[in-house]
């Protein structure tokens, strides 16, 4: 893609987002009008909602496909960073993944 194209989804991306995020408080300011509970209170809820969705993720994913590494971060420090397998040294590493499967 070109520079004009790519700053155009750029643009529509940023506008799109801008109109989700105005929806989304409105919403959450008559969620909280409705149940009582107060702006902030609707806001935590949000935020820790928002917070769990990606490890809620990553957890069913590697369970799915049996890399349970993934569950305690191990997948992505040691496939992912050979120099910590270096440091670290093979052979600890492999005996904790050894345990962990």
């Amino acid at each position: 893609m070109n520079l004009l194209t790519e700053f155009t989804i750029f643009i529509i991306s940023i506008f799109i987002l801008s109109k989700a995020s105005h929806t989304v408080i409105k919403s959450s300011v008559k969620m909280a009008r409705i149940t009582r509970l107060g702006e902030l209170t609707i806001g935590f809820l949000f935020l820790s909602i928002a917070t769990v969705i990606p490890e809620t993720t990553i957890s069913i994913t590697s369970v799915i496909s049996s890399i349970f590494g993934a569950l305690l971060g191990f997948d992505s420090i040691v496939y992912l960073t050979p120099f910590l397998r270096h440091m670290i040294g093979n052979d600890a590493i492999n005996d904790t993944i050894r345990e962990i499967s």
